[in-house]
């Protein structure tokens, strides 16, 4: 555009450019010409009358490079190709919208010397201006044009269309820096900002951040690069979430685990993993060690009794669930020190107390003195009364579910 008015808000999804009031002998050669200098072109339809063949006076060009189409609307537009002015914008479905006859502002009594630019800087103050043309008679002005802008919402942007451009990306290798992640991530669109998450000491975090100047970059970037592999690592990238969508997704995630008939297995989504059969030797840094070739390991903890012994099973925290599951594949059933690892999503008591509750259903029968539920296990009653059971249900079923012997 022209006089500096700022680009419409009707962002394409694809970088094409409807291009119209082009002169009758207007071809695709001549454009290739007049658009070229702006960037690599992949094609270039000048839209016929089928019957006649003859011109039908408006063309689409296709860049390959948003920011390349960008710049042809920018420098091209309301300039003269074989004598008449060319009417250039995005490439819209509406065909209303393209066709200016019947936009939805008429201005008049215009002075002869108001060419379509004019007319668009002067409305471009005022809000997002998809397109101006001036009435002409053999290249005079009429006096009278049309504007189309004001355009409503729902019509700007399609269903779809995101509404960020700030991405979350993690797994990161420890050798990414600012710079390689904009690098990487440049290919998609302009983009303003890139940062690496490092701790006090300078190393990496293993996450970062990533902004595009024009939300449907960020829509492409997630649908390419989530879930490849970026140096070393398969990555994760999506929208970065604010602190309150955050904690909503939490509260729904949380409520919907409640209400599900399988909320009692272990969600396909953590990143911490339970591990027993351990040999009473191994401690924490020997259990990092077992684990180390799985990923990026944010905790590793032997659970102890006591006296210091350990308990023969503990968890390992890594830092995305990607590199959970590969240790759950990998080493789950492996020999260790003699003994056989079994390795599992670890769960939270909610999800443990929900086994158990699905696993060992309440008896509502009338219970006879003497007789044991078959639903429960022998040694639930063997020390403890029903009573003292119940009090005691998440700690003894617990136990039971992770192995170990009850007391």
């Amino acid at each position: 555009m022209v006089g500096g008015v700022v680009a419409p808000l009707v962002s394409p999804v694809t970088a094409t450019l409807y291009v119209g009031d082009l002169d009758d002998g207007v071809n695709e050669v001549h454009l290739s010409a007049a658009f070229s200098g702006c960037g690599n072109i992949s094609s270039i339809r000048v839209c016929r009358d089928w019957r006649t063949g003859s011109s039908l006076r408006y063309a689409y060009v296709n860049f390959y490079s948003r920011s390349n189409a960008e710049k042809a609307l920018k420098s091209l537009n309301h300039t003269p190709l074989l004598g008449k002015p060319m009417r250039i914008m995005w490439s819209l479905r509406n065909p209303i919208l393209r066709k200016t006859g019947e936009a939805n502002v008429f201005v008049k009594n215009l002075d002869p010397s108001v060419d379509g630019a004019k007319l668009e800087e002067m409305f471009g103050k005022y809000g997002t201006v998809l397109s101006c043309k001036v009435a002409t008679d053999d290249g005079r002005s009429k006096g009278f044009g049309y504007v189309a802008k004001f355009v409503r919402k729902s019509m700007r942007q399609p269903p779809d269309f995101p509404k960020f451009s700030t991405l979350f990306i993690k797994n990161l290798d420890d050798d990414i820096t600012d710079e390689s992640l904009l690098e990487r991530f440049s290919e998609f669109g302009e983009v303003r900002k890139a940062h690496v998450v490092r701790d006090g000491a300078g190393s990496s975090k293993g996450f970062g951040y990533l902004s595009f100047e024009w939300p449907e970059d960020s829509k492409k970037a997630i649908q390419a690069m989530n879930g490849t592999q970026f140096g070393s690592k398969t990555v994760y990238v999506g929208k970065a979430l604010t602190r309150a969508e955050r904690e909503k997704a939490l509260t729904q995630g949380s409520e919907g685990s409640k209400n599900t008939k399988c909320s009692h297995l272990p969600s396909v989504l953590n990143s911490a993993i339970f591990v027993k059969n351990l040999h009473v030797s191994v401690d924490d840094q020997a259990l990092r060690e077992i684990f180390s070739g799985c990923g990026r390991i944010r905790s590793a903890t032997v659970a102890l009794d006591g006296k210091g012994v350990s308990r023969g099973f503990g968890f390992v925290g890594f830092s995305g669930p990607h590199e959970a599951a590969k240790a759950i594949s990998t080493l789950n059933g492996a020999v260790y020190l003699g003994r056989r690892l079994y390795v599992a999503i670890a769960q939270r008591k909610e999800d443990l107390q929900r086994a158990m509750q699905l696993r060992f259903p309440k008896v509502k029968a009338p219970m006879v003195e003497g007789m044991r539920p078959q639903s429960q296990p022998p040694w639930m009653l063997k020390s403890y009364g029903l009573g003292c059971f119940q009090k005691n249900q998440a700690f003894l079923v617990q136990r039971y579910l992770l192995g170990l012997r009850t007391p």
